[in-house]
C-alpha cells in the first residue's frame, strides 16, 4: 500500500510516506518526536502508552498536536489530545484535519497542559499509587473477613429468631438468592431455593419479602405462586396478599438521556439497554473488561448534567449502570415495610 502511494505521488525531491519497520536509537526517536507536527497514536487495545507520553516530553516548547486512541489507557489522563475511535476512519480523518488547522497558540497551550500531567504522573508515582491501593485492598479484605458470620453469631441469630413473635425476612434476588448470569433471564430460581422460601413462609410468624431491582413481570413469573411478598424495581411496585401496588407512575424518559445511553450501546459490542417503567439499565456483563471500564466512565460523565436537571439518580451496580428516580429505593421500601408492623426480628440479606 505504501509502495503504491509513493509510486503515484512521489516527486524527484519528495516522498509522501517514509515507512520504517525497525527500532531506532533513543537519540533518533527523540529527534523525530521533536520535529513531528502531528503524532497519530491509534492502538485498538491498550498498550504501554509510552509513545504518546514520549512525544509530549520530546516536544518541549515546540508546537505540535497529539491524536490519541480512546482505547489507550493514557487517554483518560491526556484529555487535551484529540481523542478518536481507532476503528472510525472518518473520525480519524476529521482529527487530522483539525490538527492541521489548529492555531499554534492552541497547540502550545494543550501541549503544556499535558506536559504538566506527565511530569507528575511518573513511573515512581504510578508505583507509589499501586502500593497504596494494594494496602487499601488488604485493609478492605480484613474488614470484610470480619463480617463473616461465625458460629457464635449464628447461635445468637437462631436464639433471637426462635423467641420472636413477628419476623421480617427481607431478601435481595440477584447475587443473593441466585448467582449472576451473563443473560439476566437465565437467573431462574432453583427448586431447593423455592422449597426453602415456601417453608419459611409457612410459619405464620414470618413475613418473607423479596426486594429486587428486577421488573415485576419477571418476579411474578418466577416467584408469584409462593405465599411471599415481592417488591420490584427498588420498591416502585410491591405485591402484598397476591395483589400488586404502584408507588409511582411511569417516567417519561428524557430524549437526551435515552440518546446518550443508546449511543453507548451502539459503540459497545455485547452491551444492551433495558428500558423499564421506572429505570433505564445499561448491562455490560459480556463486554471486554477494559472497554467496559472506559465506557462506564464516559457514560456516567455524559449523564451527570441531564440526570441532575431531571432529578434522576445514576447508580453503578454489578456490571450495570442504572438511571432511576430518586423518589424510591430498596431502603425506602424497607422503611415502608417496617412502618406497617411491629417486628421483633428483622433479617436482611
Amino acid at each position: 500500500m505504501v509502495g503504491g502511494i509513493n509510486g503515484k505521488y512521489s516527486t524527484s525531491n519528495w516522498t509522501p510516506i517514509h515507512y520504517f519497520y525497525r527500532a531506532f536509537d533513543f537519540e533518533e526517536v527523540t529527534a523525530l518526536y521533536h520535529i513531528v507536527d502531528i503524532a497519530l497514536v491509534t492502538p485498538l487495545r491498550d498498550g504501554m502508552n509510552l509513545v504518546a507520553k514520549e512525544y509530549l516530553a520530546a516536544k518541549r516548547d515546540q508546537p505540535g498536536v497529539l491524536i490519541l486512541s480512546e482505547m489507550a489507557g493514557t487517554a483518560i489522563e491526556l484529555s487535551d489530545a484529540l481523542i478518536v475511535n481507532p476503528t472510525d476512519t472518518k473520525e480519524i480523518e476529521d482529527a487530522i484535519l483539525a490538527a492541521l488547522e489548529m492555531p499554534e497558540e492552541e497547540q502550545l497551550r494543550t501541549l503544556q497542559s499535558m506536559q504538566e500531567i506527565i511530569s507528575t504522573q511518573t513511573v515512581e508515582q504510578w508505583a507509589k499509587d499501586f502500593i497504596d491501593e494494594l494496602k487499601e485492598v488488604k485493609k478492605k479484605n480484613h474488614i470484610l473477613q470480619e463480617k463473616i458470620i461465625k458460629k457464635e453469631n449464628l447461635k445468637r441469630i437462631s436464639k433471637q429468631y426462635n423467641k420472636a413473635k413477628r419476623r421480617l425476612i427481607l431478601l435481595d434476588y440477584d447475587e443473593t438468592l441466585v448467582p449472576f448470569y451473563k443473560r439476566p433471564d437465565q437467573a431462574v430460581p432453583f427448586k431447593d431455593f423455592l422449597k426453602l422460601l415456601a417453608t419459611l413462609a409457612e410459619d405464620l410468624k414470618n413475613r418473607v419479602v423479596i426486594s429486587s431491582g428486577r421488573d415485576r413481570r419477571k418476579l411474578d413469573e418466577w416467584l408469584g405462586d409462593l405465599p411471599i411478598d415481592l417488591a420490584a424495581e427498588h420498591g416502585a411496585f410491591y405485591k402484598e396478599k397476591g395483589k400488586w401496588h404502584e408507588k409511582i407512575h411511569e417516567i417519561a424518559w428524557d430524549e437526551e438521556i435515552l440518546r446518550i445511553m443508546k449511543h453507548i450501546v451502539k459503540r459497545t459490542p455485547r452491551s444492551r439497554l433495558k428500558i423499564k417503567k421506572t429505570a433505564l439499565v445499561w448491562h455490560y456483563r459480556s463486554v471486554d473488561v477494559w472497554l467496559a471500564e472506559l465506557r462506564v466512565n464516559q457514560l456516567v460523565n455524559a449523564l451527570m448534567a441531564p440526570c441532575a436537571r431531571a432529578n434522576l439518580q445514576i447508580m453503578r451496580g454489578n456490571k450495570i449502570v442504572e438511571v432511576k428516580s430518586s423518589d424510591f429505593s430498596k431502603g425506602a421500601e424497607a422503611m415502608r415495610l417496617i412502618s406497617e408492623e411491629n417486628f421483633d426480628f428483622i433479617m436482611a440479606v
